[in-house]
């Protein structure tokens, strides 16, 4: 999935420069036999997720009880309304819920700022002629895996980043370093700067080379991993675990959870400016170079104030050998390393975009996080209530223990 490259430095949304696109690569599709079945699987196992966000663990518990029959005494709610969301129940819920004060379409005015970007050529410039708006329509299968991400985030974290005004667009645009123009970049799903959050369909509702994968598992010098019914292949994944084709809605998603990282990024460092120091150090940074922070030499020259060696001396299985200790683009999946980003784009996109992965796969997949990451996942784990200050927080609703002793009320 290619995305806009984050500054952690940055305070303010701009329409000025800055974003670096990286080229999609395509993905290798395994034999579709048996893809109904998986499919069907995954229908079950999402219908009683929506449940279970709809009703509470409790309910969802009892009504699956055995033989399927409901419990006595437990209260029956009605399924929610088949097929896609609806836009005035979409705009409700992120306002109600989340303090969205924004909800529409974007403007070409509100695009055309990237004319205003360094080196930009005078005929190259981005015209409303050629410029498409992009409205996902009264229902829209999109809004549901929207506010499935808010609602994801918000329950690992405690609350959302604040999120107050989210524009649809067509697609994104850049600036063509060889041409010097303005032009569409097709992969870019979304992006978010200071509570501005701007969804692109052209990211969204592209191919399914362009989607954001996650590998199955921790990458093993085995080679033995959970069967893949279809699968992508990229720069760096192999040799190393396979990685599943995600879903429309799943790849939705996890676009959206990866801006709202962002969002998370800022309020973390709103509670504590050193933030991404804190966060270079934990998970092996320096510079735009990141280094294997499994290894132990990595771990002493980082205390120590000093770059990391090349390589280092290291056994095993009772042979002694070298190994290197930067982590690139080219081996990101690996099973060399001990600590094992989550995706090419936490090592192409810098320390900002790493951590905006990490949350998303913190959110998604947190148990590939804690297989591939555990010093990304002990990071988050350990200051994530140190930043829900800056959050927007619900008071908690449903699944309370039940009322007792002189003080229950009917």
């Amino acid at each position: 999935m290619t995305e806009r490259r984050y500054d952690p430095d940055a305070s303010a949304r701009t329409t000025g420069g800055g974003w670096r696109p990286r080229r999609p690569t395509e993905p290798d599709l395994a034999p579709a036999a048996g893809r109904a079945a998986s499919r069907a699987v995954a229908h079950r196992a999402g219908a009683l997720l929506d449940l279970q966000r709809w009703a509470g663990n409790q309910a969802v518990a009892a009504l699956a009880g055995p033989a399927g029959r409901p419990r006595p005494g437990v209260l029956q709610r009605q399924p929610a309304p088949a097929g896609p969301m609806t836009r005035d129940r979409f705009v409700e819920t992120l306002r109600s819920r989340y303090g969205v004060a924004r909800v529409r379409a974007g403007t070409f005015a509100e695009q055309q700022g990237v004319n205003n970007r360094p080196n930009v050529a005078p005929g190259g410039r981005l015209t409303e002629r050629v410029w498409q708006p992009w409205d996902p329509g009264a229902t829209s299968d999109v809004y549901e895996s929207i506010l499935t991400a808010f609602g994801d985030l918000e329950s690992a974290f405690g609350g959302i980043p604040p999120v107050d005004e989210l524009l649809f667009f067509d697609t994104a645009y850049d600036v063509d370093p060889a041409t010097h123009a303005v032009v569409p970049v097709a992969g870019v799903g979304a992006d978010f700067g200071a509570g501005h959050l701007s969804v692109y369909r052209a990211g969204v509702s592209g191919g399914i080379g362009t989607r954001k994968g996650i590998p199955v598992g921790r990458s093993s010098s085995t080679g033995r991993y959970p069967t893949v019914v279809a699968g992508m292949r990229g720069r760096g994944s192999d040799p190393g675990a396979p990685i599943p084709l995600p879903s429309a809605a799943e790849n939705t998603g996890r676009i959206i959870t990866h801006e709202l990282g962002h969002g998370v990024a800022e309020q973390a460092m709103a509670a504590d400016p050193a933030m991404f120091t804190q966060y270079r150090l934990a998970v092996g940074w320096v510079g735009d170079e990141l280094f294997d922070i499994g290894i132990p030499e990595v771990r002493q020259a980082l205390a120590a104030g000093v770059r990391p060696p090349a390589t280092v001396q290291q056994t095993r299985g009772g042979r002694q050998g070298t190994q290197r200790t930067q982590i690139t683009r080219d081996d990101w999946n690996n099973p060399q390393w001990i600590e094992q980003p989550v995706s090419e784009y936490s090592v192409a996109g810098g320390a900002g975009e790493d951590f905006a992965e990490a949350v998303m796969a913190f959110v998604n997949t947190r148990d590939v996080l804690a297989a591939r990451s555990p010093a990304r996942l002990q990071f988050l784990e350990s200051h994530r209530q140190s930043w829900l200050r800056f959050f927007r927080v619900r008071p908690p609703v449903g699944d309370f223990p039940t009322p007792s002793g002189p003080e229950r009320v009917a």
